[in-house]
């Protein structure tokens, strides 16, 4: 942070004692630091992690979607700030996907952090089906569905169909593995479609 007193320590010996002269330059470079200090916060104020409210409305804006989205089962809505931070880091980081399941694996941990798991099971017939898991083993929240469901968090080729997408409270059913994600009898879950 720069302060008036970077500029003061510049004046010379000869007006240092010189309490109007001092007042004078004061508040004449005050401004000026109040400008820079102002410009050097900018990138905090919009970046994507700090953002909030208006300010995340506008890097939702120049990202290319906004706050409130149309979601199948809930209609239109606002989204809170941290649901709406998700779908702009979603929008970003698909951009900037190179079209290989390992990135979009990649991409999604970077949204949804250790949240949820995210399996993406590709059925090799231009068909792929996105599996979603909290991995605190509960089911993943309505709104999370339907925003999966409605395409906001789709990161597929172009060409390239959803099946659908399934969820389960961890962990799934599946043979030979035994493990937090995946279980045999009396211990995995079915999974569903959303």
């Amino acid at each position: 942070m720069i302060t008036v007193d970077q500029y003061l320590d510049r004046v010379t010996s000869q007006y240092r004692n010189q309490p109007k002269f001092i007042a004078t330059l004061t508040a004449l470079v005050q401004p000026f630091v109040d400008i820079q200090n102002l410009c050097n916060s900018m990138h905090e104020l919009f970046d994507i992690d700090q953002a909030v409210g208006e300010q995340l409305d506008f890097l939702g804006q120049w990202v290319g979607i906004t706050r409130r989205v149309n979601v199948p089962s809930f209609g239109d809505i606002s989204l809170d700030d941290d649901r709406y931070r998700q779908i702009i880091k979603a929008k970003i980081a698909a951009n900037h996907w190179d079209g290989t399941i390992p990135n979009a694996l990649e991409i999604f941990s970077i949204v949804f952090g250790n949240e949820y798991k995210i399996i993406i099971l590709d059925h090799m017939d231009m068909s792929i089906t996105f599996g979603i898991f909290r991995t605190d083993g509960d089911p993943i929240d309505s709104l999370t569905a339907a925003l999966f469901s409605g395409g906001y968090f789709d990161l597929r080729s172009a060409g390239v169909l959803v099946n659908g997408y399934l969820t389960a409270e961890l962990p799934v059913f599946g043979f030979d593995y035994d493990n937090d994600f995946i279980s045999g009898f009396d211990v995995g879950r079915w999974a569903v479609y959303v």
